[in-house]
This record gives C-alpha cells, sequence and structure tokens, in this order.
C-alpha cells in the first residue's frame, strides 16, 4: 500500500519571509488531515481524503489576506518497498526588483540592470564580494506552471522539440532558473547586477560566485 506524505511551508511574497501556519494547519486538518511540525519549519501533512483538494482550500484561507507562495513537496511510501527520501524544501533568501513585470525576450532583460534585495538578517554573507564579479543566482520559476520532457527551443513551434534538461525553459520538473551575473554594486542588502534573466519579484534561492572566481 502506498501512502502520501506532503511536506508544505507558507512564505509572505516579495521577500520570501516565512508566515504562521495556523490557519493553514486548522483548514487541513478540516479534511481529514493528521498534521505534525516537519522540517525547515514546513507542516507535515498525512492522510487527507483528497490532498490537493485540501491543499487548494488551505491555502485560500491562509493567504487571503497577503500575497504569498505556498511550498509543497509529496513523497509516497510504499510498504513493500524502500522509503523514498525526504523532500528538499528551500525558502527564498531574498527577491529580484527591475522593469520587467510580463515576459519580456532573455537579450533584453540581460541588458539592463536589476537588483537583488536580500532579507536583512543574510546581509553579513554578502562580505567579499566585490564590483566586478561574477555571480551566480539561483531562483525560482514562481509564474512557471507544469511542464514537458520534449519542447520547442523557447516556445518557437518551427524548430525540432529538444529534452527539458538540454533548454534553459522554466516549464521544468523542478522550476530553478540559475545565471552567471557581472555585480555592479552592493550597498547593505541589496545587490546591483546586470545579466539577469528572471522577472520582477522573483524570489532568489542562492546567490554563488561562478566557478573559477571563488577563493578555494
Amino acid at each position: 500500500m502506498t501512502s502520501i506524505t506532503t511536506h508544505v511551508r507558507l512564505l509572505s511574497l516579495p521577500g520570501g519571509s516565512p508566515r504562521s501556519a495556523t490557519r493553514l494547519a486548522a483548514a487541513l486538518r478540516e479534511h481529514g488531515a493528521h498534521v505534525e511540525s516537519g522540517p525547515a519549519d514546513s507542516l507535515r501533512v498525512e492522510g487527507a481524503r483528497d490532498v490537493f483538494a485540501a491543499l487548494n482550500s488551505a491555502f485560500r484561507a491562509a493567504a487571503e489576506r497577503r500575497p504569498t507562495v505556498m511550498l509543497a513537496a509529496f513523497c509516497s511510501a510504499d510498504a513493500s518497498g524502500p522509503m523514498h527520501s525526504e523532500p528538499a524544501l528551500y525558502a527564498p533568501i531574498g527577491h529580484v526588483e527591475n522593469d520587467f513585470d510580463k515576459p519580456t525576450p532573455a537579450g533584453q532583460m540581460r541588458a539592463a540592470e536589476s537588483r537583488i534585495v536580500l532579507s536583512p538578517e543574510y546581509e553579513e554573507g554578502l562580505d567579499g564580494l566585490t564590483e566586478g564579479a561574477r555571480v551566480v543566482v539561483l531562483f525560482h520559476f514562481h509564474r512557471s506552471e507544469g511542464y514537458e520532457l520534449l519542447q520547442s527551443p523557447r516556445g518557437d513551434a518551427t524548430r525540432p522539440r529538444q529534452g527539458v534538461f538540454s533548454l534553459r525553459s522554466p516549464r521544468r520538473p523542478n522550476p530553478i532558473g540559475a545565471t552567471v551575473t557581472e555585480l555592479v554594486g552592493v550597498q547593505a542588502n541589496v545587490l546591483r547586477v546586470r545579466g539577469l534573466d528572471a522577472l520582477n519579484k522573483t524570489p532568489v534561492l542562492d546567490l554563488k560566485m561562478e566557478y573559477g572566481e571563488a577563493p578555494s
């Protein structure tokens, strides 16, 4: 017999700060779910009669007052086979600010300057970054829905379809983007970068120096 365990976490946008899960837990229990504390300040949910209906209803109840994102990871356990690994849950460390609120050609976005605003508690982690450094920005495609393993490059149906892992498409099994940017400047918890192809308010997951630039 296979059971489904769901790990859920709520974050406020645009900064990605954790949200209280009290109302979420109550709404999930109304659907017959067993709810307890999980890893990374998440809720561990089991036994819902319809887990997707439960999550939809609970999200509406918990997010009615402010912009919110729900992170949900599913894992299955089969009594006759090995346990699947625990899901990976990440909270944004900041968000993108620029003039691109709608999908825009990547080249146009990279030519412009963007700001990455980190949550203040991460400011100390920027020590050592200097103007001109090449920084890899990892971010969440927060507007992406669904995916196909074979897609046409840049959505151009006239081109042969390729595997999603050979493309930069936002429609992926895990909607994570990665772009190498040039650091224009840093002031407190705000980075100015050029070369970023992420929309305004995109949640930022991590920053790394490009391979070969970071000290050993």
